[in-house]
């Protein structure tokens, strides 16, 4: 039984944080943080990265060119909402080459470290955050006519919240952002100061020499008021209590759990419901078999990523074991799921383009 279709699944958690606070590193005392809901000591530290004097408070890190320095974002940073902020200086001239500030990369799906991205080009201030399509230019900002200049300390704080969008602050002024709701299922891998956040087995190499003090992680989006604070070297109080019910009616939202239509409910009178999966036998992509949208690990996807030429238009899959009557799936692209069975075609479930990320129906009868 043939099963074609465009889809890709995945689900995290992010619990609030009692005082807002995940992460903390002054680099007083070292490059480890002083408070670390995750793992404190740094992934990737290396070629000259180093603890020196002259920061806006006590001690600071140097990141020289060529160097590295990377967190483990599990547990002191998550996709749903956050804030990083921390104290910058670029040692080295900007110049016009591209080059990173700051990043926090995923797990999957695309490019390691660049899943919400601050970089300078040209010598202007960019930031950009991946959402559930993996198209980063639909989430790209600038920060106007900001400049940053060699050996000039600037506060950068860079915001997020998946039911609203995101923004880049300047020593407390809001410069850039997006005000976009998105929904995008992944795990934060690395935060990367001065290059790009990588995978375990890899690193990349800081372009600028670059110093960095009082980095912090924030388990909300702070307010423009409290990161004002920060870049006045104030701490950040009076939290209050996440809006838990516009968090649950975004990503109720977001999986379409407001329309019971197609869901697979429990009958109430007493008779059971049989939930199985049917066996996958093979699936394919054009020509080359790939299993990444259908092997039941949420960590992958079908297609990989974006901009494809013959690949990422058709998957075919062959189910058995199981008669089918519900079809799911989390898609972010425009297409449809058609099943092939005694010989006949039939379109069982369709998602058009800015539709919900969670789709599904029931079949009046099973194939």
């Amino acid at each position: 039984m043939p099963l074609w279709c465009a889809f890709a699944v995945a689900f995290t958690v992010a619990l609030a944080h009692a005082d807002g606070l995940t992460f903390s590193a002054s680099f007083d005392e070292g490059l480890n943080a002083e408070v670390a809901d995750g793992i404190a000591e740094p992934m990737w530290a290396r070629s000259g990265t180093k603890v020196v004097e002259g920061g806006v408070a006590g001690s600071c890190v140097e990141v020289p060119a060529g160097g590295n320095l990377t967190y483990d974002a599990p547990g002191n940073c998550y996709w749903e909402r956050g804030t990083l902020a921390f104290w910058w200086r670029c040692e080295d001239p900007i110049g016009t080459v591209e080059f990173d500030v700051a990043t926090i990369g995923a797990f999957e799906y695309f490019y390691f470290g660049r899943w919400f991205r601050l970089y300078c080009s040209g010598g202007k201030m960019y930031a950009y955050i991946v959402d559930e399509t993996l198209d980063w230019k639909r989430n790209m900002t600038s920060c106007g006519d900001f400049r940053p200049e060699q050996g000039q300390w600037y506060h950068i704080a860079m915001a997020w919240d998946a039911a609203r969008g995101f923004g880049i602050y300047v020593d407390g002024e809001k410069l850039g952002g997006r005000e976009r709701p998105w929904h995008f299922w992944t795990h934060l891998n690395q935060i990367g100061l001065g290059v790009s956040a990588t995978s375990a087995h890899a690193k990349t190499a800081a372009l600028r020499t670059a110093r960095f003090d009082e980095v912090r992680v924030y388990d909300r989006w702070l307010t423009d008021e409290q990161i004002a604070g920060l870049a006045r070297r104030r701490e950040v109080t009076d939290f209050v209590p996440l809006d838990e019910r516009a968090i649950a009616e975004h990503r109720v939202a977001a999986l379409a759990l407001d329309d019971a239509a197609g869901m697979a409910v429990a009958p109430l009178d007493g008779a059971w419901l049989h939930v199985a999966q049917p066996r996958v036998v093979t699936a394919m992509d054009v020509l080359r078999t790939g299993v990444t949208g259908v092997d039941g690990n949420p960590a992958s996807v079908w297609p990989s990523g974006y901009g494809y030429s013959t690949g990422g238009r058709r998957y075919d899959v062959t189910l058995a074991g199981e008669p089918i009557n519900h079809v799911s799936m989390a898609a972010t692209l425009r297409g449809e799921v058609q099943f092939e069975a005694g010989g006949e075609l039939m379109t069982a479930l369709t998602r058009v383009r800015g539709g919900p990320v969670q789709v599904r129906a029931l079949l009046d009868e099973p194939i």
